[in-house]
């Protein structure tokens, strides 16, 4: 007898006269393009008496895993971790506030073909037929910081900065000279933020950059 399953399908259960008979069949690959479990071949001998096989066939299944590296998560439209042969999926990778996608694996490949928007990206398998792998690598988002100083004092403060951080900036006026006004991104800086010591430097603190 052959059992053959159809796309998508495996052999579960084979009986003859309602007695399990699983162990004493024999497997042959599946070659098909659009995945079918493999044929099932068994071989009844010493036939006496009217006889009954029957079968069952069960959904191949895959396993789905998601993995980030960073500041992210990555997520499947799955209720669990498997889905079966032929079903769709849409893989979702989300980042963190300060950080960003730098890239996304699927399968060990890397893979290029999301849609992106507001920093998130997506991405649907039509029709699953393998084991799935998604993963993606975030980094954090750096700002850079420009200093610009009129005559008569200097400006120091770091270049760059993590999003979400924090930076001091240490303005240093000149012998006979004092500061005058801050701007930050073209509005004026509060003196009540400033810090001044009895040398006239001035402190103040970026914060949530």
């Amino acid at each position: 007898f052959t059992l053959i399953p159809d796309a998508c399908y495996q052999v579960d259960s084979v009986f003859l006269n309602g007695v399990p008979v699983n162990d004493a069949l024999v497997f042959i690959p599946s070659t098909s393009s659009s995945y079918t479990g493999d044929t099932a071949i068994y071989v009844l001998d010493n036939v006496v008496r009217d006889c009954q096989i029957t079968a069952t066939f069960k959904a191949i299944e895959y396993q789905v895993q998601t993995v980030s590296h960073g500041l992210g998560e990555v997520t499947a439209s799955l209720s669990d971790s498997v889905i079966a042969c032929g079903n769709a999926v849409t893989y979702t990778i989300t980042p963190t506030a300060c950080s960003t996608i730098t890239e996304i694996y699927y399968n060990s490949a890397l893979y290029t073909g999301y849609d992106i928007n507001d920093g998130i990206a997506t991405f649907t398998v039509p029709a699953v037929y393998e084991n799935q792998k998604v993963e993606a690598y975030f980094s954090i988002i750096n700002y850079a910081i420009t200093s610009e100083t009129a005559l008569h004092g200097t400006i120091a403060a770091p270049a760059v900065v993590d999003c979400g951080d924090s930076a001091l900036v240490t303005l240093t006026p000149e012998t006979c000279y004092e500061v005058d006004s801050i701007w930050v991104d073209g509005i004026v800086l509060p003196n009540e933020t400033w810090q001044v010591n009895n040398q006239g430097v001035v402190t103040f603190v970026l914060t949530d950059i």
